[in-house]
């Protein structure tokens, strides 16, 4: 995981955090089960652009935005799923593309 993504991950919790004691420990646990459950089945989750999938964690209103690789899943982005979604052809990545 990425330096960005992992403060993405810290900014989330102790925003959490800061509406209930132990909230933000709740998050954590949440995103670590969901990159759990990808990393089993990295194809479950849908594409939301080209190659870029998104996996919800609706109780916290949280998504992960991941890439499948031949040997990898490569986490992108975690950011508050009601903001709007990161413009992904400015980040290299095409509709087309698979």
């Amino acid at each position: 995981m990425s330096a960005t993504v992992a403060a993405e991950i810290l900014s989330a919790s102790s925003f959490y955090e800061g509406v209930r004691e132990g909230l933000g420990l709740e998050l954590e646990r949440e995103i670590d089960a969901t990159l759990a459950s990808l990393s089993e089945n990295p194809l479950l989750y849908p594409r939301e652009f080209g190659p870029v999938r998104r996996a919800l964690i609706g109780r916290f209103k949280q998504v992960i935005f991941y890439v499948v690789r031949a040997d990898a899943v490569v986490v992108v982005e975690v950011r508050d799923a009601r903001r709007e979604p990161p413009d992904w052809e400015d980040r290299g990545y095409r509709k087309g593309d698979q």
